[in-house]
């Protein structure tokens, strides 16, 4: 693991490494949309290009996302009420969010919650909120497809534990081969931005991305077989 924890290596990050790290977590979630392909490759043309993309680049991204085949959005409830990707801390972070339907369909909303959430000025205050949201709702995402097919709910207890054992340190023995293999690849991700490599770094950002993209799409195949 990082010699810094996932909570510290946020908290030091620039606009830019926060952007394509917020960015980098909505990436390797998109196999939980039917239709993902090329959906955030708006943002990551223009996070290469600067601050001064960022808005316009967001915004085509977000409407590339609402005119997806499956665009109808699934109504997720935080806590017995509705929520959005703020409310995460709240709800996904302590385990008590719920989606109506199925797993990947809780999961799919969130994922365009993520991106709506978003923040259109290139501050870090505000771009470090979504980042740190993106990164708790990436690993609570993760954990809940490690349970497995018919595997039920994990404890809301469990998933604390979890989440905090990632974002402050080692995850605790009991966390799966998804959400550590997530981990793994936040921390990266925040090495190289770190690291200021500029373009190249955005490119390795991308490669380790689309790694955890292939490898939930793999999990979300492998699912959608066994409840078939």
């Amino acid at each position: 693991m990082a010699s810094k924890c996932l909570r510290e290596l946020i908290a030091e990050a620039d606009e830019r490494g926060l952007a394509a790290s917020g960015l980098a977590c909505l990436e390797r979630c998109l196999p939980l949309l039917s239709s993902e392909a090329g959906a955030l490759r708006p943002l990551w043309a223009g996070l290469a290009r600067g601050a001064e993309s960022w808005p316009g680049s967001l915004a085509v991204a977000r409407e590339a996302m609402a005119d997806s085949e499956d665009s109808e959005a699934v109504r997720m409830e935080v806590g017995g009420r509705t929520g959005t990707v703020k409310d995460q801390k709240a709800g996904y972070g302590d385990g008590t969010a719920r989606g109506h339907g199925t797993v990947r369909a809780a999961a799919s909303s969130l994922v365009r919650q993520m991106l709506d959430a978003a923040p259109a000025v290139w501050a870090a205050g505000p771009l470090r909120e979504w980042a740190d949201d993106c990164s708790v709702a990436a690993l609570e995402l993760h954990h809940r497809f490690d349970a497995g097919p018919g595997g039920g709910e994990p404890e809301a207890a469990d998933v604390v534990e979890v989440l905090k054992g990632c974002r402050e340190g080692e995850p605790p023995a009991g966390a799966g081969p998804l959400v550590t293999g997530e981990l793994r690849r936040q921390l990266r991700v925040l090495e190289i931005l770190a690291a200021g490599d500029g373009g190249s770094g955005l490119r390795q950002v991308l490669t380790v991305s689309t790694e955890g993209q292939r490898v939930l799409r793999a999990v979300v195949s492998r699912r959608a077989r066994v409840q078939s």
